[in-house]
């Protein structure tokens, strides 16, 4: 993503919705960051104390600005009691809404949700798993309802950090795997449909006798997407993804 806003035209820009920098947004080029706050509500007569501070600094009085008025955007109301902590979804999902559909807000945001890691209880239903994607679907639903007239330009994807095994370990749960699943999400997209080449669960099939076999490239999905919501060529996508080029969008508009 980092390196998606160095080759966008115009004046573009990123925030991540997290207490520290995903990855994915680390790099030269500069971006926001915001996160709800854990120590309850401030006062704007110590927010004024703080501006005293940080006024005389160079290199810290802009971004002190900048997170001011992130909160004047964003509100406190969404964090309110306390449910971001208990692993709400929504929330955020609302907050983030509300910093991408102002006028002349950031061009891409990302965010991360921890807890997915399921190595014990997974469950079916009422399982964890099934809960975590009970929360995720609240957010996506929240997310899109308060983008707005701005949901008809944005794109959403949604993706793991790894996969899952096939077959489930000694306490209910799955561990470490290889092949995962992704979501992407946008009016924007030709037609509703699943891109795969199923391998299927065999014992033969698996890949190293484990794990779901991986069939296609992330990069080409993350191709497709950005293609589609930032027009970009092909020689852009090459930048942000280097040494891809044999690789095509697997996903078209």
């Amino acid at each position: 993503l980092n390196r998606l806003l160095q080759v966008m035209s115009g004046r573009p820009s990123g925030i991540a919705i997290a207490a520290g920098m995903p990855l994915s947004l680390n790099g030269p080029f500069e971006v926001e960051s915001w996160s709800p706050a854990q120590l309850g509500r401030v006062d704007d007569v110590f927010l004024d104390r703080l501006a005293l501070l940080y006024r005389a600094d160079r290199t810290l009085a802009g971004r002190f600005e900048a997170a001011v008025q992130q909160k004047d955007v964003v509100g406190e109301e969404p964090m309110a009691g306390g449910s971001a902590r208990r692993g709400a979804v929504a929330p955020i999902m609302q907050a983030a809404a509300r910093i991408l559909r102002r006028d002349h807000g950031p061009n891409i945001a990302a965010m991360e949700f921890s807890g997915w890691d399921t190595h014990a209880n997974q469950g079916v239903a009422g399982g964890a798993l099934d809960r975590l994607l009970g929360l995720l679907a609240d957010g996506l639903l929240a997310f899109r309802t308060d983008m707005g007239p701005a949901w008809s330009t944005t794109t959403v994807v949604v993706m793991t950090e790894f996969g899952r095994t096939a077959r489930p370990n000694g306490t209910r749960g799955t561990d470490h795997g290889t092949a995962g699943a992704a979501f992407v999400m946008s009016p924007l997209l030709g037609r509703s449909h699943v891109v795969a080449d199923w391998p299927g669960l065999s014992a033969a099939a698996l890949f190293e006798g484990r794990d779901l076999k991986p069939t296609l490239d992330t990069r080409a999905l993350l191709k497709g997407a950005l293609a589609v919501t930032f027009d970009l060529t092909g020689a852009q996508l090459d930048r942000v993804f280097p040494d891809s080029s044999g690789i095509r969008a697997a996903i078209v508009g």
